[in-house]
């Protein structure tokens, strides 16, 4: 899959890179600062170090926590979700393009809380495969209406390092998720770290909801 990735990538063309006509370039341009100022950029990477967090618990320990809940054939899960995820991304991000995108990551970070937090009350593979499906469209919508947020917010200047800053927050949740939440699992079981990942879901949605709609803010 890799080699045939990288001969899908050798054969595209970037397009050629046009300044605006009448900007001055200013080679102070550019910075870190500069991106951390957007508040479409901020406040999108802050959402997604939440998104990476519940990615991360999730994916890393359902197979202990199911195994711990009698539940077999966890793998469906993985399987439902992924599927899910794939339309949702689809469906969600052409509606994002016609009710914006706020309209989308509020609703879909919610259905994302309600996943995880459904997860402490889980005992079966029925009701696992509906958090599955809850999980694609939460994860999937999100995503993709936070990816478009903040390639819409940043110039074009500096729309790489935006994106940058995104998807390092989102690694960065990952991995948090991988270690932090493992170890507090330890303390507190599995149920329970799921069912605060619902309600940090919930306040970072919230949060985001708050900072978004504040006026006079760049």
């Amino acid at each position: 899959m890799a080699v045939l990735s990288l001969a899908v990538t050798l054969v595209l063309q970037e397009p050629p890179k046009v300044s605006a006509a009448g900007q001055a370039e200013n080679p102070g341009e550019g910075t870190l600062s500069d991106v951390l100022h957007l508040r479409g950029v901020w406040a999108a990477s802050a959402a997604m170090l939440t998104l990476g967090l519940t990615y991360g618990a999730i994916y890393s320990f359902l197979p202990l926590f199911a195994r711990g809940r009698g539940v077999s054939n966890v793998g469906l899960f993985f399987t439902a979700s992924g599927l899910v995820t794939i339309l949702s991304r689809f469906l969600l991000g052409r509606a994002s393009d016609r009710v914006g995108r706020m309209p989308v990551i509020l609703p879909m970070f919610m259905v994302l809380a309600v996943s995880a937090a459904g997860l402490n009350w889980t005992y079966g593979l029925v009701p696992l495969l509906l958090i599955a499906v809850l999980n694609g469209a939460g994860f999937g919508g999100t995503r993709v209406a936070l990816d478009t947020l903040v390639v819409e917010s940043a110039p074009v200047r500096i729309r790489g390092r935006a994106l940058g800053v995104l998807y390092t927050c989102f690694d960065t949740g990952i991995g948090a998720g991988s270690v932090v939440i493992g170890i507090t699992a330890a303390f507190t079981g599995y149920g329970h770290i799921y069912l605060l990942l619902g309600i940090i879901c919930a306040l970072t949605a919230g949060f985001f909801a708050a900072v978004m709609r504040r006026p006079g803010v760049p």
